[in-house]
């Protein structure tokens, strides 16, 4: 066994990565409330104060932690592999005040929730849709995320030298779910999107369209969107299913 620098400059990047990471998924988590409480700078500021002191509280605690760790490489055949020793015991303390983060968090995404169906229970329109997925998976992520820091937590007030046993699962934990959350953001916008064209269907015959001036006036596949009654992103769409229709008129006329 022996003092390595390499090992201590290896535990300070896992120690600022870690942080970091977990701040990108809580970066996340207040996008979405931005989002879900209409745009309000209060809610922002709010959440922007809060995230800055849980930072700084975290980094401070990473900071004191690795100014005070010891580290060493042992070998093991084939390769050496480093591992801290006199870890200092308050190093639990970094999950404090991520956790008092995320409950913050949580409880704005709860009270929205309940303001929503209050209002109107839900009804089943494209944003209240929207609306009821940012707030669904907020609850979800903070209920995974709360379980898995307190794992976390727990290991480090039972045996600290077991602290790299836990940590790397919630990271990729909480980098997971906030990724998931995006997705299904976006997953609920393609649907409306797509439910809108849908419910717009063709207005009307014409031939201002080069598709329709191939096809000619007499034409039933002549067709586009109401410019009165859509927007530009229909007309879009409009445009896409012309020119697929006709696609596909041309390739069973091939045969």
């Amino acid at each position: 066994m022996r003092h390595d620098s390499s090992c201590l400059r290896f535990y300070y990047w896992q120690g600022y990565s870690g942080v970091i990471a977990c701040m990108i998924a809580e970066a996340i988590l207040q996008m979405r409330l931005y989002a879900l409480y209409s745009l309000n700078r209060k809610i922002l500021y709010l959440m922007i104060g809060c995230f800055i002191l849980s930072s700084a509280t975290s980094i401070a605690v990473v900071n004191f932690v690795l100014a005070n760790i010891q580290t060493a490489s042992h070998l093991i055949p084939g390769f050496p592999f480093c591992f801290p020793i006199n870890i200092p015991r308050y190093f639990y303390a970094l999950w404090i005040p991520i956790l008092a983060f995320e409950t913050v968090l949580f409880v704005l995404a709860a009270f929205q929730g309940y303001l929503n169906y209050r209002l109107d229970g839900f009804a089943f329109r494209s944003e209240e849709r929207l609306v009821k997925i940012l707030i669904r998976d907020s609850i979800i992520y903070y209920g995974v995320v709360l379980v898995t820091y307190l794992a976390c937590l727990l290991v480090m007030v039972i045996n600290v030298n077991f602290f790299e046993v836990p940590i790397p699962f919630s990271l990729a934990l909480s980098c997971t779910f906030g990724n998931r959350t995006i997705l299904n953001v976006r997953e609920a916008h393609r649907d409306a999107h797509q439910t809108m064209a849908v419910a717009s269907g063709p207005r009307r015959p014409t031939t201002d369209t080069p598709v329709g001036k191939a096809l000619g006036t007499n034409s039933p596949q002549a067709f586009t969107f109401d410019s009165e009654n859509t927007d530009s992103s229909n007309r879009s769409t409009g445009d896409i299913f012309e020119m697929e229709f006709v696609t596909s008129s041309k390739v069973r006329n091939s045969y």
